[in-house]
């Protein structure tokens, strides 16, 4: 057993690659299977800020996901290793994606607890971890769970010990709760961007400047082959789209699949920010040609020139 961001690990051999390095998997009941090469292995003390990376951690667990960590100079010789259910992090993008605010807290922890409880009427009859709750303490962990409830999203019995404990009841999400749920997966306060895009290798490198674009601007990018599920994949990618607060479309290689995804897109009014490859441009399909394309010749010129549209048109001056 190890210690790993502060929580207890099961330890397995790591295995040594001559591309990648020793990637060492680690696996807990709390956090699930997560693997992590060794130079990220070694910086992964973050001190009072292990709990904000295993808050991460847990949340993309209770999603079923698997995530592989690394740092920023290996993730381009990574990126070809993953499985559907996997997802590539440092430990920094961990910390970014950790809520900034309360009320993204606020939704997060109440996302969490509808993994938890997935069905109108359902109850969580053991109290939630505190990870669940993105909470550094007892304390913080009874404050948030005591917000949602005031707010009316939960119901749930809290009882103050002279500790500053609490027992808790079985938790319900309210009425009020469920149209909160609604709302967020409708997109409109969503920190989701969707990624339509050739899955071809040699646009990995496009993906990782487009990911770190909008990780940037606290946007957390998701392409569909990095979404592990059980069902049709177009009816996945739907439920992707619907759920983000834009679309970021490159159509270098002319996928059909890519221009499908943006037209839904559109169609149910969600922001779509184009690009493409400057030597693929003069291809891109007449339809979609008279609109304003970022078009790059580089990956660095595609992530600053998506940032700057970004900034432009999404997160527009108030």
């Amino acid at each position: 057993m190890s210690t790993l961001f502060g929580e207890t690990f099961s330890d397995d051999l790591g295995r040594d690659d001559p591309r990648y390095g020793i990637i060492y998997p680690r696996k807990s009941e709390l956090l699930g299977q997560i693997f992590i090469t060794e130079p990220a292995l070694m910086d992964s003390d973050l001190g009072d800020d292990n709990f904000r990376v295993c808050s991460v951690l847990r949340e993309y667990f209770l999603r079923s996901r698997e995530v592989f960590i690394c740092k920023e100079p290996q993730k381009r010789a990574l990126l070809s290793l993953l499985n559907n259910n996997q997802v590539l992090k440092t430990t920094e993008d961990l910390l970014l994606e950790f809520p900034s605010s309360i009320e993204q807290r606020q939704d997060r922890i109440l996302q969490n607890l509808l993994i938890l409880a997935p069905n109108y009427g359902d109850t969580i009859d053991h109290p939630p971890h505190m990870l669940d709750c993105y909470a550094r303490n007892p304390q913080e962990y009874l404050f948030f769970l005591e917000l949602l409830r005031d707010k009316e999203l939960i119901a749930v019995k809290i009882s103050r010990t002279t500790d500053g404990g609490g027992v808790l009841s079985p938790i319900a999400i309210t009425p009020s709760g469920w149209q909160r749920l609604e709302y967020l997966e409708a997109g409109a306060n969503s920190g989701q961007v969707f990624v339509a895009m050739s899955f071809a290798h040699e646009m990995d490198p496009a993906y990782l400047a487009i990911e770190k674009a909008c990780k940037s601007l606290g946007f957390m990018a998701r392409r569909i082959d990095t979404k592990e599920h059980n069902n049709e994949i177009v009816g996945e990618i739907l439920y992707e789209i619907a759920r983000s607060r834009f679309v970021v479309a490159d159509v270098t290689g002319q996928r059909q699949g890519v221009y499908f995804e943006a037209g839904f897109a559109m169609g149910i009014r969600r922001s779509v920010i184009w690009t493409c490859k400057k030597e693929n441009f003069a291809e891109v399909h007449f339809d979609a040609s008279h609109f304003n394309h970022i078009v790059w010749s580089n990956e660095e010129e595609l992530g600053d020139r998506l940032t700057k549209r970004i900034k432009g048109t999404i997160l527009l001056p108030t």
